[in-house]
Formats: structure tokens, C-alpha cells, sequence
């Protein structure tokens, strides 16, 4: 879906660890700071199935070691 919008680069879904089944939200990390722009507007008081999807920018770690 986001992938309309923007170029994905990973996404992640939060799961139960006994069940594995999914605890109703994710992370999506988007290729530039622009397209995270177009995909925020674009999903503004998005809804899905009758329920609202909402989202939350999060500035990514300076101090991150994940990409090396």
C-alpha cells in the first residue's frame, strides 16, 4: 500500500512471540525524508477496513550501528 506513495526499504510488523500472530501495527522506513512527506499526507485520515491508520514520523538514531 505505502509503496504507492514512496519507495519502501524495509518494513517491519509487531507480532506476539507466543502466537505470532500481529499486534496490529508496523514500521515502515522510506527511502528520503521527501518521500516520508508525500507518504504522510497521502495517508492522512486514511482509513482501512473502517478503522483509522495512523502514523507517526520518527527521526532516524544518529548514534545507529544497524546500516554499518
Amino acid at each position: 500500500m505505502v509503496d504507492r506513495v514512496a519507495k519502501v526499504v524495509e518494513v517491519s510488523i509487531g507480532t506476539d512471540r507466543t502466537t505470532g500472530r500481529s499486534k496490529g501495527y508496523g514500521f515502515v522506513e522510506l527511502s528520503t525524508p521527501e518521500e516520508t512527506q508525500r507518504a504522510q499526507a497521502h495517508f492522512h485520515e486514511f482509513e482501512m477496513d473502517g478503522r483509522c491508520v495512523s502514523h507517526v514520523y520518527i527521526f532516524p538514531s544518529i548514534t545507529s550501528t544497524r546500516r554499518g
